[in-house]
């Protein structure tokens, strides 16, 4: 949300590489990931690895709603909700959390 609009966006995820098919390849494929693991000591973060730049994530415009057609916003802690210009209203809930572990044994 920004002062002249509000815009849904979701994360745009590429497809995965094609793994090779034949046995071969895939006995080349394996051989190349041992030898990657054998030889690389950079430390990892999750999915990062030292030295190399975090990717940022590409995202795509879902919808959009421009500040004229916004009546009201109302916060909480716990949600969002946006008020539209024709009667209607959107609400997000964030910051929820998580259900305390009971253990059954």
């Amino acid at each position: 949300m920004t002062s002249t609009r509000l815009v849904v966006a979701e994360r745009v995820v590429a497809p995965p590489d094609p793994t090779p098919s034949s046995f071969l390849g895939k006995a080349i494929g394996f051989g190349k990931d041992v030898g990657k693991i054998l030889t690389d000591n950079r430390r990892k973060f999750g999915e990062h690895i030292e030295g190399e730049p975090v990717p940022v994530p590409s995202y795509r415009v879902v919808a959009e709603i421009p500040r004229t057609q916004i009546a009201d916003v109302q916060s909480s802690a716990a949600s969002l909700r946006v008020m539209l210009t024709d009667g209607s209203a959107s609400s997000s809930c964030s910051n929820l959390r998580p259900r305390p572990r009971t253990r059954s044994w």
